[in-house]
């Protein structure tokens, strides 16, 4: 606030720090909700990259938050000790690559090569089939 009382424009850094604290303390019982919000494209990416910035910037990352409970009741932290936990959020089609996928992981390590088993798939979505090992290359 001092700087806007005196006339002066912030630094960057002071400004991001503001923005991340605010948003990783926002959404809970008391105070404000803020969410960070910025425009884009994803044609030809442009807006991407500031996206996947913010993100970084602003958002907790999984050590500023508690382990997360799961279905079961068992509580994951994030840690490399851990046993895997991952999703697999996104399947790419590509004749060059084959069928590369995005996955975002919980805990645990994902090395090139490791064969990982499914925890299951739900019966009532097209191409559901029995849980099964995938192999990561």
């Amino acid at each position: 606030m001092r700087f806007f009382a005196d006339g002066l424009e912030p630094p960057e850094d002071l400004l991001h720090a503001a923005i991340r604290r605010v948003a990783i303390a926002s959404g809970g019982s008391e105070g404000p909700t803020v969410t960070p919000v910025l425009c884009g494209t994803a044609f030809k990416n442009k807006g991407v990259q500031p996206l996947l910035d913010a993100a970084v910037r602003y958002l907790p990352s999984p050590l500023d938050v508690e382990a997360v409970d799961v279905r079961r009741g068992a509580a994951i932290r994030p840690a490399d000790d851990e046993p895997l936990t991952a999703l697999v959020f996104k399947i790419l089609t590509d004749a060059h690559l084959g069928r590369p996928a995005s996955v975002r992981i919980y805990a645990g390590r994902l090395e090139p090569g490791a064969t990982v088993r499914r925890a299951g798939r739900r019966p009532d979505r097209p191409g559901a089939g029995a849980p099964g090992p995938v192999t990561f290359q």
